[in-house]
């Protein structure tokens, strides 16, 4: 695998987002595990890989719908205690691991949160404006299987939001590769040689 080299336009510091904090941001982890097998250990290994980077962590399994909307507007908004709690910070990322269609994603009580009410609730962030908030989404969106080596990116995204959804509209999206199964996968996979190459 050939490494990969910072652009002229990457290195320029003008057009680049600061990410000079000693904490580079705040990270909110969904993890639904019904029906996940192993997806414990994705968190355990994100959750590493984040604070090393120098992110201040917060996780959640198995939420309501109504639970999920809560701990998302709680975590966008600005904290009574510490009003500046997100100024300080360069950016903010959003993993949401769970089951889904292409509305949204599938709570424990079988109801679901739209992409559009997360999206809508993550670009309200009053003290994050101008800087990065990435949106990671490792669920079904349907159960059409169909091989692929890119993500499906949803709708124009307003300035200083990444959505990425590592599956196709009715896709699938399984934490494992078993046998000669080839759908695929954003974090994980058991099979070296049906993942894709980067």
């Amino acid at each position: 695998m050939k490494q990969a080299k910072p652009s002229e336009q990457q290195l320029d510091l003008e057009q680049s987002y600061k990410m000079d904090a000693v904490t580079k941001g705040h990270m909110f982890i969904l993890n639904m595990t019904e029906d996940r097998t192993g997806s414990e250990v994705d968190v355990k290994n994100i959750t590493h890989v984040f604070k090393e980077i120098g992110y201040e962590i917060e996780t959640h399994s198995d939420l309501t719908a109504e639970d999920l909307k809560g701990k998302l507007k709680q975590f966008v908004e600005e904290d009574e205690e510490d009003p500046l709690r997100h100024k300080g910070m360069c950016s903010a990322v959003f993993l949401l691991m769970a089951h889904g269609n292409e509305e949204g994603i599938q709570c424990t009580d079988k109801k679901l949160v739209t992409t559009k009410f997360i999206r809508d609730t993550v670009s309200g962030m009053k003290n994050m404006n101008g800087k990065p908030k990435m949106i990671f989404y490792q669920c079904c969106r349907g159960d059409y299987c169909v091989c692929i080596e890119s993500d499906n990116w949803m709708g124009i995204l307003p300035t200083s939001l990444l959505e990425a959804i590592g599956t196709l509209v009715k896709g699938t999206g399984l934490r494992n590769i078993l046998g000669t199964d080839s759908r695929e996968l954003y974090f994980h996979s058991h099979n070296a040689a049906k993942a894709p190459k980067v």
